[in-house]
């Protein structure tokens, strides 16, 4: 994710804050976002077609003021291409503020719902926060758990149990 889309996030959530409309204002944009097919994308990408003209469909659609104005400033300074980083930035703001950590974790197949209580719970013991799970299957491994927080990783997955007893076979670290 780029500075720029962060700094945009920044300033859409300020404005969303002081409204009091943060989660309305994410579900609006995405919600824009979502709506948007492949030709759709690309006419607001297209630099042949003029803000003007991009403004004009924006404005027949119906958004509230601060999502109109928000894209359109996109459009003005170019930056529409960011729109998913931005939201994925705004997102982030969102969690913080309301003390959520997403967390993905990566398993071969989908775990119990009591073995998911159970991260659950040793998650919000261990970061402090209320944990959102994603759940992604990954048919690559062969068995465990990697477990994925803003950037730090939990690997507890066979591959990385036999890779860490392969380096103290041979008198790694």
């Amino acid at each position: 994710m780029t500075d720029v889309a962060i700094s945009y996030a920044r300033a859409v959530f300020s404005l969303a804050l002081e409204r009091n409309i943060e989660t309305e204002i994410l579900k609006s944009i995405q919600g824009f976002k979502n709506s948007l097919g492949e030709e759709e994308w690309k006419f607001f990408l297209h630099p042949k077609i003029t803000k003007v003209e991009k403004h004009q469909v924006l404005e027949a659609l119906n958004l509230d003021n601060l999502t109109l104005n928000f894209l359109k400033v996109l459009i003005d300074n170019s930056r529409f291409a960011l729109l998913e980083n931005i939201i994925v930035a705004y997102l982030e703001l969102l969690n913080d503020l309301k003390n959520v950590a997403l967390v993905k974790v990566f398993t071969k197949l989908k775990l119990s719902e009591t073995n998911l209580e159970k991260l659950e719970k040793a998650l919000v013991l261990r970061l402090h926060k209320q944990v959102k799970i994603e759940e992604i299957m990954d048919q690559n491994l062969i068995g465990g758990i990697k477990i994925v927080y803003q950037g730090e990783v939990i690997d507890l997955t066979i591959k990385s149990l036999i890779n860490d007893i392969k380096t103290q076979l041979t008198g790694g670290n």
